[in-house]
């Protein structure tokens, strides 16, 4: 997994993340930070920052209803690496701030177990009837099997992008 990105989403950058960050080697690194004026001069990490009105005019929009902000950062993740940068990776990374990371080395590891999975992340629910479902007014647009899965932290394939 050599072309692999990781983008950890925030809102301003944290020293501890920065830190982190700055311990991984073999992946390229990211930040997008919801709050642009944020400082994002620091070394070897690349700042996305995206405009609210160009994400949500360009349809990334919706993505976390959980999320009062909108577009949110997973909006703005999403369209950076499907539109504005798109097929540079093999795989990106998306961590949410407040994801506990074990070691520097955990990305790696997990990258070599799985392979060349498109989506890897903590859990996927597949659900055959609209039994029994939290989200079925959103799920409902959209014809049975419903997935639900945990993508607080997620490795994305370029082709799912």
């Amino acid at each position: 997994m050599n072309n692999s990105a990781i983008c950890l989403l925030c809102v301003k950058p944290n020293k501890i993340h920065i830190d982190f960050f700055n311990s991984i080697s073999n992946y390229k690194l990211f930040m997008l930070c919801d709050d642009n004026n944020c400082n994002t001069n620091i070394q070897n990490i690349e700042f996305i920052k995206i405009d609210d009105n160009e994400c949500y005019n360009n349809g990334f929009k919706n993505s976390n209803f959980f999320i009062s902000k909108n577009p949110s950062a997973w909006d703005k993740v999403f369209y950076y690496f499907s539109k504005i940068n798109p097929n540079k990776y093999d795989y990106v990374w998306i961590l949410e701030d407040d994801v506990f990371v074990p070691n520097n080395c955990a990305f790696w590891n997990l990258d070599n177990k799985y392979g060349g999975a498109d989506l890897l992340c903590r859990s996927n629910i597949c659900n055959s009837s609209k039994n029994d479902w939290q989200l079925w007014q959103t799920a409902q647009k959209h014809e049975l099997p419903w997935y639900s899965s945990m993508v607080c932290c997620c490795r994305i394939s370029n082709q799912l992008f």
